[in-house]
């Protein structure tokens, strides 16, 4: 899913950035077919160069080859997980979701109908899609949207004028690229700061129980 949603996330700003050079949308959609197509022929045989020339008998990809890939452990993970389908999920993930499925479905209709109704309410009804985003992207996006909604509800009040011609260029400045928290990050680790806490999704199994009699016999070792 995040897979697909991260290709058409890119794929409408390919369609945006053809909208303002005044780009056929039938030529981007070709151009982004005829990648495909070139792609798929392509990266095997580089991928087939390159296992003919490694030496040793690591397999390619492997952190001990002569050309590691160390994501591929990471989405091998994500592959078995997704496997083994809702029980590899953790503990109260389903309910989470169904949850924030209805509160999200009973959101957007209280926001559609108090805009047809004209309530202004409305102008303080939260954006579901911007509550969403911290869990996919972290707080290098979320932070920074904070920020700007801070700063076009100022920008509104001092010069609205100004700020619905130039808003646009000021919100991509700060969530575009490398963003706004990219200063921030850069501080907190010349400073060597660690995070107060650090949490991990373990699924329900064998890695859970090694984990939790781990910790147990550490906390039993400091007591």
């Amino acid at each position: 899913m995040n897979a697909a949603s991260q290709i058409s996330a890119n794929v409408m700003q390919d369609f945006k950035t053809g909208y303002l050079t005044l780009t056929s949308p039938q030529v981007m959609l070709t151009g982004q077919i005829y990648g495909i197509i070139l792609g798929a022929i392509i990266n095997p045989c580089i991928y087939y160069a390159f296992k003919e020339t490694v030496r040793g008998k690591q397999p390619i990809g492997s952190l001990k080859s002569e050309f590691p890939c160390p994501y591929a452990g990471v989405y091998r993970a994500i592959g078995i997980i997704g496997m083994g389908g809702v029980k590899e999920l953790p503990k109260h993930c389903v309910s989470f979701c169904t949850v924030a499925f209805f509160i999200t479905l009973a959101m957007n209709s209280f926001k559609l109908v108090s805009q047809k109704k004209g309530w202004t309410i409305m102008n303080y009804l939260p954006s579901m899609t911007a509550l969403a985003l911290p869990f996919f992207t972290g707080p290098y996006v979320a932070i920074p949207m904070c920020i700007g909604s801070v700063v076009i509800y100022v920008w509104n009040k001092v010069d609205g004028q100004s700020a619905e011609v130039l808003s646009s260029a000021v919100a991509a400045g700060l969530t575009c690229g490398e963003g706004l928290f990219t200063l921030p990050t850069a501080l907190l680790t010349m400073k060597k700061v660690r995070p107060p806490i650090c949490m991990k999704f373990l699924p329900s199994g064998k890695e859970l129980g090694e984990v939790d009699s781990f910790l147990s016999s550490f906390a039993s070792a400091n007591s």
